[in-house]
This record gives C-alpha cells, sequence and structure tokens, in this order.
C-alpha cells in the first residue's frame, strides 16, 4: 500500500461524512424554505400546533445538525489526517501533492509495514530495563 492510498483510506469517512451533512443542510434549508410559503405555516388548529410547525422545526433541525456537523467533519479532517513519516499534520492536500510538504516524502512510496516498525520498537531499551535507583 502506498502513502496516497493510506491518507485517502484515512480521508474517506470524513469525505463520507462531509456529503451526508451536506445534504442534510440542504434538505432542510429547502424544508425552511418551502414549509413557511404554504398558507398559515404555523397555525393553531383548534388550540393544538399545527403540521406544517412540526415539519419546520424538524426541517430547521435537519439544517441546523448539517451545517455544524459538515463544519466539524471538515475540521476533524484538517486536524486528525497526519503523515505517516513526520507525523505533522497535513492541513491542506489536494490529488496533485506529490509529496508531504514538511518532510518530503513521495506519496507513491510504500507505506512502512506496521510489523516492521514493531519489531524496531520491541529492540528499543525500554524504561524496565533500566536500573533502578
Amino acid at each position: 500500500m502506498t502513502i496516497r492510498e493510506y491518507l485517502d483510506r484515512c480521508e474517506r469517512p470524513y469525505k463520507r461524512n462531509v456529503i451526508i451533512c451536506l445534504a442534510m443542510f440542504i434538505v432542510g434549508g429547502a424544508g425552511i424554505v418551502i414549509i413557511p410559503v404554504s398558507t398559515k405555516a404555523i397555525a393553531l388548529t383548534e388550540g393544538h400546533l399545527g403540521w406544517r410547525f412540526w415539519a419546520l422545526l424538524i426541517t430547521g433541525s435537519l439544517y441546523l445538525a448539517g451545517g455544524v456537523g459538515a463544519s466539524a467533519a471538515s475540521i476533524l479532517q484538517a486536524f486528525r489526517i497526519r503523515c505517516p513519516q513526520c507525523n505533522k499534520r497535513l492541513r491542506t492536500r489536494t490529488k496533485h501533492m506529490n509529496y508531504c510538504p514538511l518532510c518530503g516524502i513521495d506519496f507513491g512510496s510504500q507505506l512502512p509495514d506496521i510489523a516492521q516498525q514493531g519489531n524496531s520498537q520491541q529492540d528499543a531499551p525500554t524504561d524496565a530495563d533500566k536500573p533502578l535507583r
């Protein structure tokens, strides 16, 4: 697996969440515009709130949750996607980026195997190897 494929796999859930939240935002916004246009949007019917009020409340909630969710997912993506070599944040990553702007590693190169990383960490001295004072 290349580093580019790894980064694409890490970004996939955030992109999916942004698309879902933007769809909620659009549906909610359309409902907020369409429902009040109909006659007597927030009418009291025999002492009870009309169905249009509840529809407006639900679409308004979709609008709010979609906007907040899309913003949160895009901010999380900016903070969570990191270069596997230098472990720094890749704030803006485009499809045309061929290397990390911070450490210079080529995104087309192979991702280091996790098992190899684990073996190198096991060989390193730990706190348990140090004598007690």
